[in-house]
């Protein structure tokens, strides 16, 4: 499958990681078997799930009141779709774009 879309960290201590999404769905979080693996210690284990659906992306997380995206908390447990290049902030130390 073809790269539909990429994940930069843009800040924290894993600033310039990269992941190109290759999948139809792909997990961010601290837990090693998460597609992106972050050690920024304030990320929870599995915090946030991104999809593609017909060109598009939507992220859903458990976590209420943790994930923004374009500086707009996103509610928990719902799928959010994304604009196509969004500012995601996952702790206080750590975004992605």
């Amino acid at each position: 499958m073809q790269p539909s879309a990429k994940i930069t960290v843009n800040s924290g201590p894993d600033r310039g990681k990269l992941l190109e999404i290759a999948a139809d769905l792909v997990r961010l979080g601290r837990a090693d078997d998460n597609d992106l693996v972050l050690t920024d210690p304030t990320v929870d284990e599995y915090l946030l799930s991104i999809i593609e659906r017909n060109g598009r992306h939507a992220v859903y997380t458990l976590k209420p009141d943790q994930v923004e995206v374009d500086g707009v908390h996103i509610p928990s447990e719902r799928w959010v779709w994304l604009p196509e290049v969004a500012q995601i902030r996952l702790s206080p130390r750590t975004a992605v774009e």
